[in-house]
């Protein structure tokens, strides 16, 4: 039995060119990508109106690292994402302690 469902039992040998690519891809990742439902259960915070916003604009808010598409779902990498917010927030904390 195998125990990743998403990942063939076959052989790499036998698999096609996109099937082991995606494999590989799997296997490269640092962090455990999510996809929107699960990171909701799992974190509070943001919910999944705010998490399919950030997604949206992703490219223009600078959070396009921590957004993955794999296959037709939207992934999240979770620690990426946070830290990314976090230098977002020290960020704007610098500039409101320069305009004051």
């Amino acid at each position: 039995m195998n125990e990743y469902p998403n990942i063939p039992s076959t052989p790499l040998a036998q698999l096609s060119n996109k099937q082991a690519k995606e494999i590989h891809f799997i296997n490269e990742r640092e962090e455990i990508p999510l996809t929107f439902k699960d990171f909701t259960k799992t974190y509070s915070w943001p919910n999944m109106g705010s998490l399919r916003k950030m997604a949206y604009e992703s490219q223009s808010n600078g959070l396009a690292t921590a957004f993955v598409k794999f296959r037709k779902r939207r992934l999240v990498l979770p620690q990426t994402l946070f830290k990314l917010l976090k230098g977002e927030e020290a960020k704007g904390n610098q500039q409101l302690a320069k305009q004051l």
